[in-house]
């Protein structure tokens, strides 16, 4: 499966952005998605990741126009690890 050794999102907080960018340091990946969830664990989005097998950062722009203010969470999931970062939208 997939190795990562880091999950960054800006901007966060969100003031002004109706875009959230999510960097992953990336080994290589497979069967991997992106969720964000509400505050109460409800999936709001998924993203599949295409399967990448070299070494390098990727950077996924996520649409964040039709949200509410509120704290999220990005979930990483590669089929064997989760990276979670919390995220606030307030515009």
């Amino acid at each position: 499966m997939g190795e990562y050794s880091g999950l960054t999102v800006y901007p966060n907080p969100v003031h002004e952005s109706d875009i959230l960018s999510v960097k992953l340091d990336v080994q290589s990946e497979h069967n991997s998605s992106i969720e964000l969830l509400d505050v109460l664990g409800n999936q709001v989005m998924r993203i599949p990741l295409s399967s990448n097998n070299s070494k390098q950062d990727l950077i996924i722009s996520i649409p964040i126009s039709g949200l509410n203010n509120g704290m999220y969470m990005i979930r990483l999931y590669n089929g064997e690890h989760i990276l979670t970062e919390k995220v606030i939208i307030n515009r």
